[in-house]
């Protein structure tokens, strides 16, 4: 017997369903479509920057959804968009210094930095035998200058032209921020819904993000 359980973007139950041996085979696969479905994504093919405020062992096993995302520490794995440049600027409590995920970021901070604990990131890294997730990428003093650098290694004449997204995680996909030059693509996608107006991001005395 096998028992499928669909979470949906929510990270909800969606559906619980057993399976025989026998339906495995013809059940499974339009399971897995349903499943790919309900996943959360960011309904973006491609972005120039993407910030993510946190990653943890209690929103994923790799620190971040990695389909969400499209960034990934096995090469057996693909899909999901193209995101140039990601950052990555803090590590949750709950994960316990655990930093799995951080390794497939281009940019984090010293704070996310100083609570990557090793003991607690590397035992799945070494079972698993992939190690690209757990590597420390280029660390920056604070989140202006994470976001800076993404910004910077962008490549684009006008920073300004840079599609840039921020969001909490990727268990909080509910409400994200975009650039103010994406607005027109948000309000030309059925999946998305502006609400509200374009402000500027903050930053606290440290160069951190209110």
């Amino acid at each position: 017997m096998w028992d499928r359980r669909h979470r949906k973007a929510y990270h909800e139950t969606s559906r619980i369903q057993v399976l025989s041996g026998v339906g495995i085979l013809t059940e499974e696969p339009k399971l897995l479509e349903e499943a790919k479905r309900l996943a959360p994504k960011l309904y973006f093919d491609s972005l120039d920057g993407l910030i993510i405020d946190e990653i943890g062992e209690d929103i994923s096993g790799s620190g971040f959804d990695t389909n969400v995302v499209g960034r990934y520490h096995s090469s057996c794995a693909g899909g999901g968009p193209k995101i140039h440049r990601l950052a990555i600027l803090d590590i949750t409590e709950r994960s316990r210094g655990n930093g799995s995920g951080l390794g497939m970021a281009d940019f984090t901070t010293k704070r996310a930095v100083n609570k990557f604990q090793p003991e607690q990131t590397y035992p799945n890294a070494l079972t698993t035998t992939l190690t690209g997730g757990v590597k420390i990428p280029m660390t920056l003093e604070n989140d202006l200058l994470a976001i800076q650098a993404c910004l910077k290694t962008c490549n684009l004449r006008d920073y300004r032209e840079a599609g840039l997204v921020r969001i909490k995680n990727t268990l909080s996909l509910d409400r994200i921020e975009v650039s103010e030059n994406m607005l027109a693509t948000v309000r030309n996608n059925p999946n998305l819904e502006i609400v509200g107006s374009p402000y500027k991001w903050e930053f606290d005395d440290n160069g951190n993000l209110f």
